[in-house]
């Protein structure tokens, strides 16, 4: 690679990590939010002829404006900007048509400027002489008379408009590798080939997530402020399977789901500060449940990591972790080898957290799969498996999270999930608890493959408070 070569994909990957893309998903919340779309909407060269177009491009302008609040937020903050249909297809609310039109309109009035390079993809050969490749969004910069606007920064916009249901199309090993080598996104099915391929299961699956949705408007998760003081809402989530199913994965994923934890906790539900109840070593736990099979905890136990790694052998191994540390590398270790099925891994994936010396991964291995047997059982993906984490485990915890959702709002009771956490409002903490453990508890029962049964270990964290940890038993 030559040196402009390299400068310049370094550039393009600094644009990306600093790139807010704009999905069309929000709405005004609050008057000044509506005032401002109506502001800039009226001030962009638009055909205003047909009503249903005009709230289109309405949505598409709120939507900018709510992106461009968190762009500013960042160092060098732009927006991006697909100009491909398959892209906006998942977004019922306008199409790839009205965002042209929208878009254009934007740079004629002077709000965005097109970055050079951007909107292709950019491929080289590295050092080993492989072919890479970067892929962007065309991006936009953005011209700070936005920040000058009346009512830019109090303006306050809710998230509404996900998708409901995302499936992942199966990938080979290859193309996966490919992939992931070349930082692409997973590919989705489109939402009409959903429609045919899946039918009433579908159907099922959306409205559960639009029964949720129409809930959560009515009680949004306030989002902190970000460092510009702009304060934004969520209201919807997207349900994501993979590998072409309805079968595995199914996890939720909102606004605050990629969060940090203790960020997030500054969130509010109706003005009330929040807890998180946490489902502790939760793929682990639920995957010897789901198949019958103990783990050697004993009848009762708090923390399943703490107990794993007290039995790490290192004594002849130069590492001098304290148990923090320990205990982090060790939810590494248990992370890969769920998340790829093979629990006979011989040493740390590329980019994690932790690297290990030679022979400290398998100690740390054979601990976690002494103490949880039932890991001996996991598969891989790419091998036709479907015991792991992107299929078996997380399917089951997300089935299990659905059903402890509409029975809280059954009840009344607000929450917002985050894997296998549970977001409330601080006050109704005993009944969301109470009420998942049960879930748990009864679905391993009926959908088990043997006849454990289990309280499952949580903890409940608030901000700024220390831990409470709940204890787990075996009946």
């Amino acid at each position: 690679m030559t040196p402009n070569m390299a400068d310049n994909i370094e550039r393009l990957q600094s644009l990306r990590d600093d790139t807010v893309p704009l999905r069309p998903v929000y709405e005004p919340y609050n008057a000044a939010a509506n005032t401002l779309v109506d502001l800039v909407h009226q001030s962009l060269d638009l055909a205003t002829d047909r009503p249903t177009s005009v709230e289109r491009q309405k949505v598409v302008v709120c939507s900018f404006l709510a992106t461009a609040q968190r762009a500013f937020s960042k160092e060098d903050g732009a927006v991006a900007i697909s100009s491909k249909a398959e892209y906006w297809s998942h977004y019922p609310l306008v199409g790839v048509d009205i965002i042209k039109q929208v878009t254009k309109a934007l740079v004629t009035g002077d709000f965005i400027k097109p970055v050079e390079d951007t909107g292709r993809r950019a491929f080289w050969t590295d050092e080993d002489g492989k072919q890479r490749s970067i892929g962007l969004m065309r991006i936009y910069t953005l011209n700070e008379s936005l920040l000058t606007l009346d009512g830019f920064v109090e303006a306050e916009f809710i998230e509404t408009g996900r998708p409901t249901i995302q499936v992942g199309i199966a990938e080979t090993k290859a193309a996966k590798y490919y992939r992931q080598q070349n930082k692409r996104r997973k590919p989705k099915m489109a939402k009409e080939d959903m429609r045919k391929t899946f039918g009433k299961p579908y159907g099922v699956a959306t409205l559960g997530v639009e029964s949720l949705n129409t809930f959560w408007r009515e009680h949004p998760l306030a989002l902190p402020q970000i460092g510009n003081g702009v304060r934004g809402y969520a209201a919807c989530a997207t349900r994501v399977f993979h590998d072409g199913a309805l079968d595995r994965g199914g996890r939720y994923y909102g606004a605050w789901t990629t969060l940090n934890s203790e960020y997030r906790l500054q969130s509010t539900i109706d003005g009330e500060p929040l807890a998180e109840i946490d489902l502790n070593a939760s793929q682990p736990t639920l995957f010897s449940s789901m198949l019958g099979m103990r783990m050697y905890v004993g009848g009762m136990w708090e923390d399943l990591y703490a107990i794993v790694a007290s039995h790490v052998d290192l004594t002849d191994i130069d590492v001098e972790d304290d148990n923090t540390t320990k205990r982090n590398k060790l939810k590494q270790v248990t992370v890969e080898l769920i998340g790829t099925g093979n629990a006979f891994k011989r040493q740390e994936a590329e980019g994690g957290r932790f690297t290990f010396k030679d022979g400290e991964y398998a100690r740390y291995r054979n601990a976690l799969t002494k103490v949880v047997p039932a890991l001996h059982q996991l598969q891989n993906t790419n091998d036709g498996g479907y015991y792991n984490g992107s299929g078996f485990i997380s399917f089951h915890e997300a089935q299990m999270m659905m059903l402890t959702l509409q029975k809280l709002k059954d009840m009344g009771v607000v929450a917002y999930p985050v894997h296998g956490c549970l977001l409330v409002k601080d006050k109704e903490v005993d009944t969301a608890l109470n009420v998942y453990r049960e879930t748990i508890r009864n679905y391993i029962k009926e959908h088990g493959h043997g006849s454990v049964d289990i309280l499952v270990p949580v903890s409940v964290e608030r901000n700024g408070k220390e831990k409470q940890r709940v204890v787990g038993s075996y009946s």
